[in-house]
């Protein structure tokens, strides 16, 4: 009866002198143009005023040092956070009664950002909660929670989202797993890192109280770590505190940072004689990650434990991971078995995060967790590795053994997720090869970057094991003959932008012999094509300043290459034979994979020389939302552009003007067109922004001058 009175002294406490905001975060998404939608998630703290029916968010320009704002209304209503077990939930401050209680609110509305600047969206207001810890003087500092563009580096961005509810009240002395899990719709590379929490009128970091900072922001009886490639923190609390705690993510793409969301919340640890629950990892184990391959239906499970035996435990999953199921069995512990079955669209370089929450049943305040699993869905037809087959001769056997021997003491790039069953597993490739081509990756049979003793036992358990990996097409890949291939030079292609690609004619970097005409038929998996742009040059060893016949006929899904010679003499070469590009269509998403469905090379003696086909795949990335009604598509290629720039409209446009970074106004036409050509022979080097009016209605695209 004492520790409940205590326990309840102390939650009083805690909730009497706190604001009515505890936190939250800000999103954006693209609508189209210069659009974006934002969205504002309060946190509010039931015993302090109420929420406010709008919100006021503000964006600055820190390049072109304007500001622009706009207001944000509420959608629907208050809803609750889950922390008390269902009985005590009519006890919170949102309820009237005396447990700590939080409300999330969802506010939305537009704004309009200029290209080429970087942009800072934020919420301001005052007053933080007096009774915060690890923050002296809390109570005289307000709150700023803001989000980054940068639309220098891509017109087009939308802001990663926080996936999880986060865990707002946690007990002392318990392990626990933070989870700050994020998705991003554009696929970009995500880094999760601390950041300090920031005052209002200012946006400057607030100090902490000492021993506290941005990193370690409360007492913990373990070192408080964080996974940057997840968001999960991992510590022990282990003081009766409130204190605040703010989370960065940022968004890199190729290479280049585009954007940020940040998370500032305010957390509570209370005293209680609950022990949390937690999950295991994939398949019980201590993993949380897992690669497989588009196409395979992925099924895995996860085991739920609590110290209290007379708990029960439930396990929740957010809905990230689309078109994926949840299945619970087991009696007090739930297990919940996950299956998914990855499409092609789902591949990628970064891992498919979601979030399991183990609940239990303990009263007032349950014990919850959450967990982040990784998903790695790999081009497992991309040359992958098949445990035990070192030399890649379709077979685990003995000859397997002298190419380990080979290869033996190499060390490269861990498989992710690596298992020694007879699959086709991606892995990055190796620098050592064998004389053959084969990559030294493939005799590391366990997949744990080195090539040792512990590679043998696999092949002796795979022994005899055989598959049928093929390259692209139908052919079966025989590395004693030459390979035709196609190559995009994006792993990732902006729909509605070029996509740039060439063909190699190549023997292993020998060259063939008396070559003279190169034929192709390449299949796309999707309409991708916008056959009204596709162009062809034949600029490799092929034509050798003698002059060459280059075609090229295509439709949305499918295109014919030909590259054949005229003057009647072959040429010994290899490498680049030819490029192309076309755009893709507005609207176009997901992985389209290249295919070389026929293809014939000849020789000046009219010889057929027989080839590998092989293909590639790019990324295709959706750019969310339409136009506005009556506002122009545009099309611009080439881009970039060395001298004449062709833009298409899917309407007759009635103005086109260009203006450079510095806002100066280059080319004006009020000729009503929806095809023409313009000469940038005179533009300098740099970035354009390109407008065309069609009704009254104007979009706007950047194009690079070389």
């Amino acid at each position: 009866m004492k520790k409940i009175l205590l326990l309840l002294f102390v939650l009083f406490s805690i909730s009497a002198s706190a604001s009515h905001i505890a936190g939250g975060n800000l999103y954006y998404s693209w609508i189209s143009g210069n659009d974006y939608k934002l969205t504002l998630e309060l946190y509010r703290d039931c015993s302090g005023i109420s929420a406010p029916t709008s919100v006021t968010i503000t964006a600055d320009g820190a390049l072109s040092s304007s500001t622009v704002s706009t207001t944000l209304n509420l959608v629907g209503s208050g809803e609750e956070v889950m922390l008390l077990c269902p009985g005590s939930i009519s006890l919170s401050t949102c309820s009237g009664g005396t447990y700590p209680g939080y409300q999330k609110y969802t506010y939305t509305g537009t704004i309009t950002l200029s290209v080429n600047d970087q942009w800072t969206m934020y919420y301001e207001d005052c007053c933080r909660n007096g009774a915060i810890t690890n923050i002296s003087g809390a109570s005289g500092y307000g709150i700023l929670i803001d989000a980054f563009l940068d639309n220098t580096v891509s017109p087009v961005n939308n802001s990663s989202v926080f996936s999880n509810s986060p865990i707002m009240v946690m007990y002392a002395n318990q392990f626990y797993q933070i989870s700050n899990s994020a998705i991003d719709p554009d696929g970009d590379s995500l880094s999760f890192s601390f950041r300090p929490p920031l005052d209002w009128n200012g946006g400057d970091s607030i100090p902490f109280a000492i021993p506290y900072s941005s990193v370690n922001p409360f007492s913990s009886s373990t070192t408080i770590s964080m996974d940057h490639a997840t968001g999960t923190i991992s510590a022990t609390p282990s003081a009766i505190q409130t204190f605040v705690m703010c989370v960065s993510v940022s968004e890199f793409r190729n290479g280049l940072l585009v954007g940020k969301t940040n998370r500032d919340l305010q957390y509570l640890v209370i005293n209680g004689a609950n022990q949390i629950p937690t999950l295991s990892g994939i398949n019980g184990t201590s993993s949380f990650y897992i690669s497989t391959c588009p196409g395979t239906p992925l099924s895995f499970y996860i085991d739920s434990s609590d110290p209290n035996s007379g708990d029960s435990v439930t396990i929740e999953m957010d809905s990230t991971l689309q078109n994926s199921s949840l299945t619970s069995s087991g009696g007090n512990f739930q297990t919940a078995t996950i299956n998914w079955t990855p499409t092609m669209a789902d591949v990628s370089a970064t891992p498919h995060l979601f979030t399991l929450t183990a609940r239990d049943n303990y009263c007032p305040f349950a014990g919850v967790q959450t967990f982040t699993y990784e998903i790695y869905v790999t081009p497992c037809n991309s040359d992958s590795v098949w445990p035990g087959d070192v030399n890649y001769d379709l077979i685990s056997d003995l000859y397997d053994m002298l190419s380990l021997g080979l290869a033996y003491g190499d060390t490269g790039a861990a498989r992710i997720g690596a298992t020694t069953n007879w699959s086709a597993q991606y892995c990055a490739n190796w620098s050592g090869s064998f004389v053959s081509g084969i990559n030294h990756k493939h005799a590391d049979c366990d997949g744990n970057g080195v090539v040792d003793s512990s590679d043998i036992s696999v092949i002796n358990s795979n022994t005899g094991l055989t598959h049928f990996k093929l390259e692209e097409g139908d052919n079966s890949f025989d590395r004693s003959i030459p390979t035709l291939s196609i190559q995009i030079a994006a792993d990732t292609v902006q729909s509605g932008s070029q996509l740039n690609g060439s063909v190699y004619l190549d023997d292993s970097g020998n060259d063939l012999q008396n070559i003279y005409g190169v034929a192709l038929k390449v299949s796309a998996s999707q309409n991708v094509i916008d056959s009204s742009t596709f162009i062809s040059s034949a600029n490799g060893w092929l034509d050798n300043s003698t002059g060459i016949i280059n075609w090229n006929k295509s439709s949305a899904s499918e295109f014919d290459l030909v590259f054949v010679r005229k003057n009647h003499i072959g040429v010994d070469g290899h490498g680049l034979i030819g490029n192309f590009s076309f755009m893709v269509p507005w609207g176009s998403m997901g992985v389209a994979d290249f295919t070389i469905t026929e293809a014939k090379i000849i020789s000046a003696s009219e010889n057929e020389v027989q080839v590998n086909h092989v293909g590639d795949n790019a990324f295709i990335l959706l750019i969310d939302g339409t136009n506005e009604i009556g506002e122009p598509i545009l099309n611009l290629f080439p881009n970039p552009v060395s001298n004449i720039l062709n833009v298409k409209a899917d309407q007759p446009v009635s103005r086109i003007k260009i203006t450079d970074a510095c806002g100066r106004i280059l080319f004006v036409s009020e000729k009503t067109l929806s095809n023409f050509s313009i000469n940038t022979e005179n533009f300098e080097s740099g970035v354009y922004l390109i407008e065309a009016t069609a009704n009254g209605s104007t979009s706007r695209k950047t194009f690079v001058k070389l």
